[in-house]
């Protein structure tokens, strides 16, 4: 192979078609370096001598003691340069990229793979010395576009690796790019363009490609030979309780759940309270009214119109309490209103309560054929929704779960705001997984083998809250396997335990291990099977966590939120804004939000400062993070997609005019002319999910 290509603002190849990776490069052996290989030579002669020099002119003790020093030294020179020899490498290889587009982040796990597990090697980038790589370091930097590295924007049809060294300035008159970043120009000397998951209008999370793969063939068959042979449905379920299925708070964020108050900046849930199911004789037998004890704390009704539940005390005892819950709404004057409410008890099948709503506006539609409403049913009602809160209010206790399906819609109609929820849209899965949920109509035929939401009467509200208990008995009854489908994907943590063990491994070693340092509680969620999760409050203690772990694991995932943060791309805020319902998961419109979402602008830029200081202790956590690096690991970072502000901005106004078209019975002129979603806007639409799919990722060895 030819000398690697000096850093340079242009992308070199060597003559094998070859872009090396980093900003070193391999210099002719000096001079000095030629005689100590020359003396070397002499004085290990392949006869065993220990020295160069003749057994005649070597037979004093001075000059034998002598010679052993100089041979020990060259032997240290010798070991050093065998290592320098086998030192990891990454390059990239253009004729690998066969493709034309650019590759997505599941090659990029793939190639960790490769390198910290049973991976295939990619044809796009090639690893020397692969088995001397002790440790692979995966990174997640949201946020960071080619702007904060001084550089142009490569185009979307861009496919090859950029070089990432300042260009000079074009004239005199206009300013040097600002070097934000200087830690990347150190250690990496290109970028590789990458393209997030997602359809057409939408991204998917960047975070579960990285950590979930394709298992692979051989493990496929012999899982299926396993179930042949233990018989799936034979297998016996761990007890489990209503509690083992509530949402965390990242999911409940990600699904749009409104969140008390008290919850924001929250990064998890407070630990639910060990409550035992009511015993047979009592459950169901409370009224309305009677579930709040004494010395609880109170629901807060706030001038906002929402009904937020308190924080718990901690230490609670008692009886746990679980209520299935649906609501339906009409159209009215002001958009999607509440018009009926039904829970039930889980534990005892008694209705607890079951009110019809008065809106206060005037109603336009009763949509009949969803609601099973109509002016027959409404006219004669008195009670508000106002009254209705009040009667939650003391039906409810701080630590009551509520069950229902993509539950964050009745809440919203509700108003209410409450930490613990299950949604069985979430519990089940959909045959072509997430981020599709199942209806509740094809769930309940395809587990429960009966039909509901026949006729044409609507919906019926008990019903439907019914439907909700029985497929959560369901899941207790069968466990939690129970509803889901032999899955084509696996955990990288599963996947590196099946690898042989590593370079360093101790005696007895089995498989490879991994950790995760995350936010939040990743040890519940997307890190259950690593060896090691670490939950984090900022990307400070995400550092300190990825420093801790790397010596002693194969394979490290970590997540640095704090650029993403500064751009306005993460919600943080603990009550979402209201995002429309998913067509495929229920049949009730969404409340109405009080302006209507305008076309997304051009994405608004942060305080200078802001982004300055974002980025100048991004530079240093890299920097102070490779520093504490052990030698020899493989270092991967990835920002995942660029801004996706606009096409989430666009994706939420074409799902509230499906709601509305919906809700309209497909008459368009219906809608309101602002919630109205043109063709023009789909293409839009189209075009901002593909700019926000753009990333980048970048690749070194220490």
């Amino acid at each position: 192979m030819s000398s690697p290509p000096a850093s340079s603002g242009e992308l070199v190849e060597d003559q094998e078609g070859w872009i090396h990776i980093g900003n070193k490069r391999k210099e002719p052996p000096s001079p000095a370096w030629k005689a100590t290989q020359q003396l070397q030579q002499v004085l290990i002669s392949p006869a065993g001598s220990t020295s160069g020099e003749t057994p005649e002119t070597a037979a004093g003790a001075g000059q034998a003691a002598g010679s052993a020093r100089v041979e020990k030294r060259l032997e240290k020179k010798r070991r050093k340069a065998e290592e320098k020899r086998e030192q990891p490498s990454f390059a990239f290889d253009t004729a690998g990229f066969k493709r034309q587009s650019r590759l997505g982040i599941n090659e990029v796990r793939d190639l960790a793979l490769h390198i910290s597990a049973d991976g295939t090697a990619k044809q796009w980038l090639n690893v020397k010395h692969r088995s001397h790589i002790a440790h692979t370091l995966f990174i997640l930097v949201p946020g960071l576009i080619p702007e904060h590295l001084g550089i142009p924007a490569p185009s979307l049809s861009q496919i090859l690796p950029f070089p990432i060294a300042l260009p000079a300035a074009s004239s005199n008159t206009l300013p040097a790019p600002e070097d934000r970043l200087p830690v990347f120009r150190q250690l990496f000397s290109h970028g590789l363009p990458t393209r997030a998951p997602g359809d057409a209008q939408r991204l998917y999370s960047p975070a579960q490609t990285v950590l979930n793969a394709p298992v692979p063939p051989n493990e496929k068959k012999r899982r299926e030979k396993e179930r042949e042979k233990a018989g799936q449905a034979a297998a016996k379920a761990p007890k489990l309780s209503p509690r083992s299925f509530l949402l965390d708070i990242e999911q409940m964020r990600d699904n749009g759940y409104p969140l008390p108050s008290w919850l924001d900046g929250k990064v998890s849930l407070p630990e639910f309270p060990s409550l035992v199911p009511p015993s047979a004789s009592s459950a169901g037998n409370e009224d309305v009214g009677e579930a709040v004890q004494d010395g609880e704390p109170e629901f807060v009704l706030g001038e906002d119109g929402w009904l937020e539940t308190p924080q718990p005390k901690g230490g609670e005892t008692g009886e746990l309490r679980v209520l299935g819950m649906d609501c339906e709404m009409v159209m009215t004057a002001a958009g999607p209103t509440l018009a009926r409410a039904t829970i039930v008890d889980f534990y005892s099948g008694a209705k607890i309560l079951d009110e019809l709503v008065k809106p206060d506006a005037r109603i336009t539609d009763y949509v009949t054929r969803f609601s099973g409403l109509t002016a027959a049913l409404l006219d004669p009602v008195t009670l508000t929704q106002r009254d209705l809160q009040r009667t939650l209010a003391r039906l409810l206790t701080p630590t009551t779960i509520l069950l229902g399906h993509s539950l964050e819609s009745d809440l919203k109609a509700l108003r209410l705001r409450h930490p613990w929820v299950i949604d069985t849209a979430l519990a089940y899965e959909h045959p072509r997984r997430a981020p599709y949920k199942p209806g509740l109509k094809w769930l309940v035929r395809k587990w429960c083998d009966r039909d509901i939401q026949v006729g044409e009467n609507g919906h019926d509200a008990e019903e439907d809250a019914r439907a909700c208990v029985e497929l959560l008995q369901k899941k207790l009854e069968h466990g939690r396997s129970f509803g889901s489908f032999p899955s084509d994907n696996e955990s990288v943590f599963v996947r590196l335990s099946r690898a042989p063990p590593g370079p360093g491994a101790g005696p007895g070693a089995v498989g490879r291990t991994g950790a995760i340092v995350d936010y939040g509680q990743p040890g519940q969620w997307h890190g259950a099977k690593a060896k090691t999760a670490v939950g984090c409050k900022d990307d400070d203690e995400i550092i300190q966590g990825l420093i801790d772990t790397i010596d002693e694991h194969d394979f490290v995932y970590g997540r640095l939120m704090e650029l993403s943060n500064s751009l306005g791309w993460s919600q943080t805020s603990s009550d979402p804004p209201e995002a429309p319902i998913n067509t495929a998961t229920s049949t009730t419109p969404i409340p109405p939000s009080t302006t209507p979402a305008p076309l997304p602008a051009a994405a608004p830029t942060p305080p200078d400062t802001t982004l300055s200081t974002a980025l100048a202790s991004l530079n240093a956590r890299i920097a102070r993070l490779h520093e504490a690096l052990p030698p020899r690991t493989a270092l991967i970072v990835l920002s995942p997609h660029s801004d996706p502000r606009p096409a989430l901005a666009l994706n939420a106004r074409r799902l509230r005019f499906q709601e509305l078209y919906k809700a309209a019975g497909g008459k368009t002129q219906d809608v309101p002319e602002e919630d109205r979603f043109s063709t023009e806007d789909d293409r839009r639409l189209v075009d901002e999910a593909e700019k926000a799919k753009w990333g980048m990722a970048f690749f070194c060895v220490k």
